[in-house]
Parts: structure tokens; sequence; C-alpha cells
């Protein structure tokens, strides 16, 4: 649609598209605010002076580049430091050691721009709640700006409802919530990324849309990407592939050539090219390699100087990697939240898909969630030879698109997923598809084309902004979503929700069944009784041996567990299955055909009533498949109809 006619009036949405974006903005910041501090007390950030980023700070202050924490004698004594079994009693989880001294693997970028200034100017430190949220707005803003550079370049104009969905999805359906519900360091360093890699890209698109703009806005884009590569290591690629598209359109679209063609590009490349060397130097002053960022030192789960095996384990990584980040399905609760990450999902269902070092959280596929994306993946196809629109307009969404799949790429080499890697590739992508669905509500040539257009325009942007609201209450570590949680309880019952959706502590459980064993092949392990939440679960599973005997395992979360000899069993066959925990004996009894197997001292994290599952982990499922025989628990008239029965009492603070 054509902008309107010179002395033309002005539509009212058009003429008040900017108040409404501020208004909006305030509301989200808003939101941002509580999502990142409800899950402790809302509006008021906690005290994190003893995390990485205040450490880091308070060591640049004094004039070093390594932790004050010193490792102790214990860790420093071991063969290897980094085997994640024998330092997991005296680490420091997720530092870098290196030469006797704790160093911090996670970019830099955010002490520089935030941190470091916070304390000089105030004496105090910065919460990381605080700094997620600042960063997670700057990032949304400047997704904001280059959409909108982009729909006046083209003379774009859309109903004042797509404008309203546009700006929610660029703040909900983009993993930003997820990642601000758990604001901790890792979080800070993806939200810094997401935030100077969204304004690198707004700049330089600002200067190729406008060549008369300020000239220097090349180099404000090349410092951004730069902070961005401090930040997630991964971002210089992309600010290698925008430097590229960038001097391809100075030569074939402004025609620049010699001199003047160097003249314009050292304003992009000098700044960045500081930036580069800078990270460089910081890391050779670390780890004595300008290319070490302290990953191969990282005392963790994994120990990454092992290597990461063989090119099939690797492509194995890769294809689970793909599967969790595009296609994993939420979970769906009957109740508030309504959606969830989820915590028990396998590649294609699969455990046998699932590589024996990678280690998954709680997540949901970008495809799922966020239907857009596709679009952008789409969009080269679409519109690319499109001769109606210039050139160095095409580039740009083009460019955001190749940005988000090298993201993709990049995380994809970990031996692990997580939501907040979400936060990576999505943005980017999700605006080219945005923008190229925006197009299409007005360029396409007839009236009912253009109307579905709009319907799955708006569609798209409000399934992605109210999934990613939802999936933002529990994010991956289900912070909100726990005993005492007056926030949760409040907003639960607003939308509904009985008493079985509060966690409570476990005062008494007891199951009864009848349970017929499958024919499973050997080393198989499925489940019989779960409950809790990720990270806080407690599991009994089956384990299948060869000869006709079976292994029970009980595991108390990243506390204790316990499993039992090889007990032969008959397949096909009924066995009678009890369960009884007891609060107040610290006990849990399992009983097989009335003879005891586990007689175990431990304690059930708190749980909900709807979170109790029998035959299936809702959460932390790992190489666990569902029970594949028969549990027939109907019969059972003392434990109930489902034979269960559990007995709760308020949790304690």
């Amino acid at each position: 649609m054509a902008a309107p006619a010179r002395g033309a009036p002005i539509p009212l949405s058009q003429r008040f598209r900017k108040p409404v974006w501020y208004a909006l903005s305030c509301l989200i910041l808003l939101f941002y605010l509580w999502t990142a501090t409800s899950s402790y007390r809302p509006f008021h950030p906690r005290d994190t002076s003893s995390e990485f980023y205040n450490q880091l700070t308070s060591s640049f202050l004094k004039g070093h580049l390594y932790l004050a924490a010193r490792p102790s004698p214990q860790m420093l004594a071991l063969p290897n430091p980094y085997d994640p079994a024998a330092n997991e009693r005296f680490r420091l989880h997720d530092a870098s050691l290196y030469h006797g001294r704790y160093y911090v693997y996670f970019g830099v970028a955010p002490v520089v721009t935030l941190y470091l200034p916070w304390r000089v100017f105030t004496g105090k430190p910065l919460s990381d709640d605080v700094a997620v949220t600042l960063f997670a707005m700057g990032g949304y803003v400047f997704s904001c700006l280059l959409l909108f550079l982009l729909l006046r370049a083209l003379r774009v104009r859309v109903a004042w409802f797509l404008q309203i969905a546009a700006v929610l999805v660029l703040a909900l359906g983009q993993a930003a919530p997820m990642v601000l519900r758990r604001p901790r360091v890792y979080e800070v360093a993806v939200s810094a990324a997401f935030c100077f890699l969204l304004g690198g890209l707004y700049f330089l698109a600002a200067r190729v849309v406008r060549p008369g703009a300020w000239r220097f806005l090349p180099a404000l884009g090349a410092i951004s990407l730069g902070l961005a590569a401090a930040s997630r290591p991964q971002c210089a690629l992309v600010a290698v592939l925008a430097g590229i598209a960038y001097g391809v359109h100075l030569a074939r679209v402004r025609g620049l050539r010699g001199r003047s063609w160097l003249a314009e590009f050292a304003r992009f490349a000098l700044p960045l090219s500081l930036a580069g060397l800078l990270i460089a130097w910081y890391n050779y002053a670390r780890f004595g390699n300008p290319l070490e960022f302290g990953i191969n030192y990282q005392v963790a789960g994994i120990d990454f100087r092992s290597g990461s095996g063989s090119l099939a384990a690797r492509a194995q990584e890769v294809f689970a990697s793909l599967c969790y980040l595009l296609v994993c399905p939420p979970s769906f609760l009957p109740r508030f939240p309504f959606f969830e990450l989820s915590g028990a999902a396998l590649p294609l269902g699969d455990p046998a898909l699932l590589p024996k070092r990678f280690y998954p959280e709680p997540l949901a596929g970008v495809l799922l969630i966020s239907p857009l994306w596709l679009a952008g993946l789409a969009l080269p196809l679409v519109f690319w030879k499109d001769r109606r629109i210039p050139a160095h307009i095409r580039a740009i969404p083009a460019v955001l698109a190749a940005a988000g799949l090298v993201m993709l790429a990049s995380v994809c080499s970990l031996p692990g997923v997580s939501a907040r890697y979400l936060l990576d590739f999505v943005p980017v992508v999700l605006l080219a598809g945005l923008f190229l669905c925006l197009w299409l509500t007005v360029r396409l040539p007839s009236r009912w084309m253009r109307a579905a257009a709009v319907a799955l325009t708006f569609a798209g942007c409000i399934w992605a902004s109210a999934v990613g609201a939802a999936l933002s209450v529990n994010s991956y570590g289900y912070p909100l979503e726990q005993s005492n949680s007056t926030a949760f309880r409040s907003l639960a019952g607003f939308f509904g929700a009985g008493q079985d959706a509060f966690i409570e502590d476990v005062d008494r459980l007891r199951f009864d069944a009848m349970v017929t064993f499958p024919r499973a092949q050997p080393e198989v392990r499925e489940t019989l009784l779960a409950s809790g939440i990720y990270e806080r679960w407690d599991l009994l599973y089956v384990k299948y041996e060869t000869a006709g005997r079976v292994i029970f395992s009980f595991v108390h979360s990243g506390v204790s567990d316990t499993q039992t000899p090889a007990i032969p069993i008959s397949f096909d066959a009924p066995h009678h299955l009890s369960v009884d925990y007891s609060a107040a004996a610290r006990r849990l009894l399992v009983y097989l055909d009335g003879q005891s197997v586990i007689d175990y001292s431990t304690g059930f994290f708190p749980t909900s009533r709807d979170r109790v599952t029998i035959g299936h982990m809702g959460v932390g499922r790992f190489h666990l498949r569902d029970f594949t025989g028969r549990i027939d628990a109907g019969m059972n008239l003392h434990a109930g109809p489902s034979g269960l029965n559990l007995v709760t009492r308020p949790a304690q603070p």
C-alpha cells in the first residue's frame, strides 16, 4: 500500500503509531522486569554480588582478570581436575580453571558496558535481574526499529491491529520471556548478545537504506557487533557475514570503487577489527591463546578437553540439537500456565537417538511455538528476484535469515541444548519472516489472498506471543511454580486452577497396582512412578536384564539413588507392585508380590498432585522410555480408582 499523497489526511492509526509503540514498550518493560524478579519478590532485584559477572567486575577494579575465588587444594590435587565425576564436590561450577586460577568464560561485554559503569557510578553491584531486563529490552527495541525501517523503505503500511501484533511477537515470541524467568550469568551473556547483535544489524541497515544518513552509522554497527561477539563468540560469524554483505552493497549498489570503496568500508571494518583484536588480547592475557575463550578449561558436567568423539557421535549430537531446537513439542497442561517447556522429550521419541554425553534442558521447538520463524527461511524464495523491491532492501532480511542460520549452526555444535539458545537464532529469522508476512498483506495480487495473509500473520503473532508468555511462567527451571509461591498461586487461581495444581510437601504416598512387564530388550529402562518438577524429581523405574530379570531403581534427583540386584520375573504375567513412602519415617518401601525389593532412607521433593505420573515421566527423562507393559491400578479399593493415594501438607519455607 503506497504512502498517502501529499496533503491527504493521514489515518489515525498512522498518526498515533509512535505513541502507541511507546506505550506498549513501557508495558513490555514492566512485564520483562516483573518476569525477571517475580520468582523471588516482584520488582525487587536480588543481590547477585557473588555471581560471576559481579565477581569479574570486582576483579577488573582490582586490576586483574581472574576471579577472587581460589580453587581448593583438593581440586588442584586431582589427576584430571576437569573430570566431572572427580571434581563435582570441589569445583566452582562453570568457571574456567587455568594455571591455578578461576576465570569467566562467558563474554566480557556485559561487564564493560553495564556492570562496570554501574559499579563506578553507584558503588554497588548490579543485579543480574536488571541486567537481563535491560539487555532483553534493548534487543526488542532494535528489533522493532529494524522492522519499522524495512517497512518504511518499501512504503508498506499495515493495519493498526497488525502493528500491535507485530510489536507483541517481537517482544514475547522470540524466547526473551523464557530467558528472563531465570536471569543468571548464562542469561546475561545470551541477552547481551541479542541486544548488541540486533543493534549492530540495525545501524548497518540504516546506512544501507539511507545512504545519506550519518556516515558513522557503520562504525556504530561494527562496535555493536563487536560487543555481540564479546558476549557470545559465535556472533563473530554474523559480524563477518554482515561485513561481506556491506562490502558487496558498496560495490554493486552504490557503485563505489577503489579508494572511495575502501574509505567507506573502513568505517565498518576498522572498528570491527579493533574489537576483534581486543577480544583476542583478552583471551591471550587469560589463557595464552587469542582464540581460547575458556570453554576447554571449563569445569562442569562435561570434560570439554576430552574431545567430541567420532564423527558419527558428533552427527548424532547435531541431529539431536536440531530435533530439540526446531520440532520438540511443548508440554500441554490442562490448567495454568497451559504450556510449558518439555523436560521429557526425546529426539523423535526414541531414546536410542539421544547421544550419551548430550544434555537437554527443558525445551520447545521454534517451529511449533513461533511458526512465523519458518517464513523467514522462505523469504529468499518469495521475493529475492522480485524486481519491484530494490536489491539492497531485499538483501537486508536475507542477511537476517542467514545470520539466524549461522547462529543455529553454532549452537548445534554444542553437546547439549537449552531454551536460552533460542534467543541466539530465533529473533533475527523471526524478524525476517515477520517482515515478509507484513509485506505480503499489502502486496499480494488479489483481495482474498491479502485477507488470508492478514489472518495468518495476525494468528501467527498472537499464537507466538501467547505461547511465549505461557512458557515464561515455568521456563526451564520452574522458578515461579514452586512451594509457597504466592505469585503463581494468584495467577493460577485467577485462571481457574484448583488445589491439585499447587506444589506442596509430600507427607505420604501410596501406590498399588498389578504390573505386567513386557519382553523388553536388555538395558532398556522404563518408568514406573515419577513425581516433581525439573531438577527436583523422584523416580522409580525398572531396567531389563537378560534371562527374565529386572533391576528396580529409585532416584531422588541430585541427592541420592539406589538399585536392587537383578530380580527374576515372569513376562506377560501380572505382578503385584506396591510403593509406600512416609515423610515421618523418611523411608521408601517397594514390594513386588509381597517381597521387599527396596527399603531406602530418602526424602521426596515437593510436588503437586497432577505432577505425579504412572508409567511416564514428565521431566528429566534421559534414555528412559514410558512403560510399555500394562499397569492396572483400577482394582485396588484401598488406594482409590487410580491406585494412587497422595497426602500432602503446606510446604515449609
